[in-house]
């Protein structure tokens, strides 16, 4: 298809500025910022082909116009994607295992829903901070309050069918047999992430940032509007950025 951002196409013309030049077809133009690619003085198509087959096995990033460190984020990315289906392919046929892995399933929902606090009063919310034209952080945080409610919504309810499913007292459907498999490698279930905020944190350290974020809000709601906050703690950052930029144009009388 067709480039129409101009975002895109201002990329696609930095990449592509280098082999599409005049100067491409010359004899020893260098491709790459590091030299190892460049144009072969090359005869034949046997010459080409031998030039093409001492060329490095890696292509490095350079090659494409990138930075060289791009390789260390596929690499990181690689390295995470095998290690997460390695642990999937474990197996726990057995009986006893398979009993053994459903005691350690079961500790580790009750951990989990032990550690949740109830969700916030949003009619408390909505009566010690009403929408107010003068203080945008005010809509901000019961925005934040209804997403964080409706996240751990979903935690509790689906921990609470897990727990079920395991003691035979209802069926395991496809999402909780796939959220059960990821609570036992300490992998975010992805009935969790369709509500939740981005993150790349295993099971552990995003429990444990979560309720960090609800810790925050809770102390924002008892004792007031912070002086400092926690950007990175926002489910929507961008709107509290914009409450910012509200607060300080309405203040300062900034069209």
């Amino acid at each position: 298809g067709r480039v129409t951002d101009d975002k895109d196409r201002r990329c696609l013309a930095s990449l592509l500025a280098v082999p599409y030049s005049a100067g491409a077809v010359s004899v020893g133009f260098a491709l790459s910022p590091d030299g190892m690619y460049r144009q072969p003085a090359a005869a034949s198509h046997a010459d080409y082909l031998s030039y093409i087959r001492a060329l490095p096995v890696s292509t490095s990033p350079t090659a494409f116009g990138l930075h060289e460190n791009a390789a260390i984020t596929k690499d990181v990315k690689e390295t995470r994607e095998l290690l997460q289906t390695v642990l999937l392919t474990q197996s726990g046929t057995r009986s006893s295992v398979a009993g053994a892995a459903d005691e350690q399933l079961a500790s580790i929902v009750d951990d989990i829903s032990a550690k949740l606090p109830p969700d916030f009063d949003l009619e408390v919310a909505a009566q010690r901070y009403p929408v107010s034209y003068l203080e945008s952080m005010n809509t901000v945080l019961q925005q934040e309050l209804i997403r964080y409610n409706r996240l751990t919504s979903v935690i509790r309810s689906s921990l609470a069918s897990l727990k079920k499913a395991i003691k035979g007292e209802s069926v395991m459907s496809a999402e909780l047999e796939q959220m059960a498999s990821a609570l036992t490698v300490s992998a975010r279930p992805y009935l969790w992430m369709r509500r939740s905020y981005p993150s790349l944190k295993p099971l552990g350290g995003y429990i444990a940032d979560l309720l960090e974020r609800l810790a925050f809000f809770s102390e924002w709601l008892r004792t007031g509007t912070p002086t400092t906050f926690w950007i990175s703690g926002f489910f929507f950052t961008q709107a509290f950025l914009t409450g910012s930029l509200q607060n300080y144009a309405r203040e300062q009388t900034i069209s």
